[in-house]
């Protein structure tokens, strides 16, 4: 590992420095050195305890942790540039490597990072054209060893978007020389967050209006300054995959079975009071006025799964779920509505008897706000 390489974080990217409800701990709980600690709802570094392996970067489904000097897009180009043949990938640490080297059908290129830091994007990309082999055969002697269940999972993963589009494993892992491992079933993982139960979320609503939700928001995301402050957190691999899956899905004839997607519910009830959307970290989310009505789409490759929406939701209607789905780089729609001007604000909402939205129907009629202060005057 290059000495003067750094890990560093993003805080506007980060979800738990932008929302106080959500407690992701993926950076801290893949790092094969407890280097990164959540200290005040952030992410820390230890430099002194970090190894640069780049693990916590790709966990990071928001791109709020970065490393200095890696440019996973140059080692993708080096790997397709031989088309037709297999590529194997060494880490920094390996104690065997071929570095650069080729021999007949088998092209090996080491990084200097731990191979936890090759994105799922990365071995899509590469074993379009190529096999692609992730030599782990070291990483049960490496001081960063327990990244070797992170590495397994991105080759799962890889090889189940591969299969979407045809390609049928064609990413494995060497767990000793010579030997090539296939594909595992992949394990979903949970953002921890914790459960609000409905009673408190109603009474929130009653009691607080606007401040009900937007008080479990470090950013306010009704001011017109949220989205200067609050970039769109997704992580550069995560944008990277858009493109490059879709032109290789459009340019598949016989498609394989589907891969899973974060994929949104929505159940009647909804008084669009627009906290879904606005709340959504990687904006994969939004709402539309079409012919009369209010749309909620939804884009599943965009969406990182921190489960924003559902948690901010007043009726608690929205449900986001693992599925396996179709084209999931198009927008769809997740719900509709018939939609009317508030006749105090004028801002679009559902019909209701009140004619009001849900902000001007929790505000304070005069007549309450009187006898609230001669309640307080006695």
């Amino acid at each position: 590992m290059p000495p003067d390489c750094s890990v560093h974080v993003r805080p506007n990217r980060c979800l738990n420095s932008n929302y106080r409800f959500i407690e992701c701990r993926h950076c801290a709980d893949c790092c094969p050195r407890s280097a990164v600690r959540i200290v005040e709802n952030a992410p820390v570094i230890e430099e002194n305890l970090c190894s640069v392996c780049g693990a916590c970067t790709t966990a990071c489904q928001t791109g709020a942790i970065e490393r200095e000097d890696y440019c996973e897009e140059n080692l993708v180009r080096m790997a397709i540039q031989i088309e037709g043949k297999r590529v194997v990938l060494f880490c920094g640490r390996h104690q065997e490597p071929v570095r650069r080297g080729s021999r007949g059908e088998l092209v090996c290129l080491q990084t200097d990072g731990c191979l936890a830091e090759i994105s799922e994007t990365a071995l899509f990309e590469i074993a379009l054209n190529n096999l692609a082999e992730l030599a782990v055969d070291h990483c049960r002697d490496c001081p960063d060893g327990a990244n070797l269940g992170q590495i397994l999972d991105h080759i799962d993963r890889a090889n189940e978007l591969l299969q979407t589009v045809g390609r049928k494993q064609a990413v494995c892992a060497r767990e000793e020389p010579g030997e090539e491992r296939g594909l595992r079933r992949q394990r979903a993982v949970s953002t921890g967050r914790p459960e609000l139960s409905r009673r408190e979320t109603l009474l929130r609503l009653l009691d607080g209006g606007k401040q009900m939700v937007l008080g479990n928001i470090a950013i306010d995301p009704f001011s017109s300054g949220a989205k200067q402050n609050r970039e769109a957190s997704r992580a550069e691999w995560k944008d990277r995959l858009v493109p490059i899956y879709r032109e290789a899905w459009e340019k598949t004839e016989e498609h394989g079975e589907s891969a899973r997607w974060p994929s949104v519910r929505m159940e009647s009830g909804c008084t669009e009071c627009g906290l879904c959307a606005r709340a959504c970290a990687a904006e994969a989310l939004r709402i539309v006025q079409r012919e009369g009505e209010l749309i909620h789409l939804y884009r599943p490759m965009l969406c990182v799964g921190c489960r924003s929406c559902e948690h901010v939701c007043p009726k608690q209607i929205i449900s986001v779920r693992l599925e396996k789905t179709d084209k999931p780089f198009i927008e769809r729609a997740v719900f509709r509505t018939k939609a009317i001007r508030c006749r105090s604000c004028g801002k679009l909402t559902v019909p209701n008897e009140t004619g009001l939205c849900p902000w001007c129907a929790g505000k304070p009629s005069a007549d309450d706000m009187k006898n609230a202060l001669r309640r307080r005057l006695g």
